[in-house]
């Protein structure tokens, strides 16, 4: 196992804390978000946020997997590594 592997192996594991960072952030914005009970413009117009909030938290969901697959095809060779 080279450096690099182990380097990407690191760099993986970053980038999957910091979407559970932003999932976090975006879940808590959908938690403050609320839509006017009535059909009056709101801040100068309708805006239901929950739209771009839920595709985000999508996006986010597809990248994590994503990465998730890598890390675990990396892992057997990492502890292999470990255990020579």
């Amino acid at each position: 196992m080279r450096k690099e592997d182990l380097r990407e192996y690191r760099h993986i594991c970053e980038e999957l804390n910091q979407l559970a960072e932003e999932r976090l952030e975006w879940r808590t914005r959908a938690e403050r978000s609320t839509v006017s009970p009535s059909k009056a413009p709101v801040l100068g117009g309708e805006h239901d946020p929950m739209p771009m909030i839920a595709d985000r938290l999508a996006a986010i969901r597809t990248q994590a997997d994503s990465l998730v697959r890598r890390l675990a095809g990396a892992k057997p060779r990492v502890e292999r590594a470990i255990d020579r």
